[in-house]
């Protein structure tokens, strides 16, 4: 799926700062790379995945000044699509080099 409505949960802030905390030691290939996983496989329903997607989105934000999500009434999340690494920043990944393009044509 490309959309994920979260409903927050009472321990939404605790989860955040957990599933955060589990990426902070992760270089910023790693993340990009499992964000890109992430993308490719789209959201799956789960809380915990939706979570986990959330906490890249965040790491990145809080990286680069910007996450590749968009987030709509902060508890709508939306994949743009898949991004790439050039080894300084991230950026949206071209229509001809995103695996998961179909995202985009949706």
């Amino acid at each position: 799926m490309r959309h994920y409505l979260l409903i927050q949960r009472p321990s939404l802030p605790v989860d955040m700062r957990h599933a955060i905390a589990r990426l902070e030691d992760h270089a910023d290939e790693v993340v990009i790379a499992d964000y890109n996983a992430q993308c490719r496989l789209g959201f799956t329903g789960v809380y915990a995945h939706a979570i986990h997607v959330l906490a890249l989105h965040q790491q990145l934000k809080r990286r680069y000044g910007k996450g590749p999500l968009t987030i709509e009434n902060n508890c709508l999340l939306t994949f743009k699509g898949c991004v790439s690494w050039d080894g300084v920043a991230w950026a949206m990944a071209s229509c001809e080099n995103c695996e998961c393009g179909h995202w985009r044509a949706q």
